[in-house]
């Protein structure tokens, strides 16, 4: 017969915050939640479903202009300066 694993600590937190997702509704204690998952457990698979729970939560709860203006504004922080040197 085959062992049955027992649930992990990231896979009971992942639970504890998808219950408080979507059960009681608490999207800040959710993303509360998703965000310490994220920071105990970085490289858990659990970790990534974190991070795209956090995408849901933000395309639901922040109006879609706002979520592109903070998009852009992290892209050019993380590109390099543009050269002064013309081609």
């Amino acid at each position: 017969m085959k062992d049955i694993e027992e649930p992990t600590k990231a896979a009971w937190q992942y639970a504890t915050a998808y219950q408080t997702h979507y059960t009681t509704k608490d999207l800040r204690g959710a993303l509360d939640l998703y965000r310490i998952l994220i920071d105990d457990y970085p490289n858990e698979v659990e970790a990534k479903y974190a991070r795209e729970q956090l995408r849901n939560i933000a395309a639901n709860v922040v109006p879609k202009q706002e979520s592109l203006a903070a998009l852009v504004e992290m892209a050019i922080k993380h590109l390099p300066l543009a050269s002064s040197a013309t081609p």
